[in-house]
């Protein structure tokens, strides 16, 4: 089993706005090990969603992430380790992850969170509608 783990957020909506910068801070598990630690940027963890959501291994937008299906399995590249997993567990792992990062980013958004998520969705930073994956999240 897939689990993500959110350890901090280092800005809010806005920051999530100006472009991929790695203001998140997390963890990847696995029930055996801890497969990665680090930084990564909201944009690359949404289109990691898209990819989970929509049952394919390449997103048309740069993603940051290596996505590979072998049989029946997807193989997540985190650059610092991999997990093997499906399209369902990553999707299932990700989503009470989102819910609480997009919390965590309420809490320290400077300026109204709509207008921020509105302008993520004009310049086509994910496929997700990220206002209903916020309204369904959280």
């Amino acid at each position: 089993m897939v689990r993500f783990r959110l350890d901090g957020v280092h800005g809010g909506w806005e920051a999530a706005v100006t472009g991929p910068s790695d203001h998140v801070e997390f963890a990847v598990e696995t029930d055996d090990d801890t497969v990665y630690q680090g930084y990564g940027s909201i944009h690359s963890l949404l289109r990691l969603y898209d990819l989970a959501r929509f049952e394919r291994a390449v997103h048309p937008l740069f993603l940051g992430y290596d996505v590979a299906e072998r049989g029946g399995t997807v193989l997540v590249d985190l650059q610092m380790g991999h997990v093997e997993t499906s399209y369902d567990e990553l999707r299932d792992a990700m989503e009470p992850f989102l819910a609480e990062l997009f919390e965590s980013m309420d809490g320290q958004t400077v300026g109204d969170r709509a207008d921020h998520i509105a302008t993520m969705q004009d310049r086509e930073l994910t496929l997700v509608d990220v206002d209903d994956l916020y309204d369904r999240l959280v």
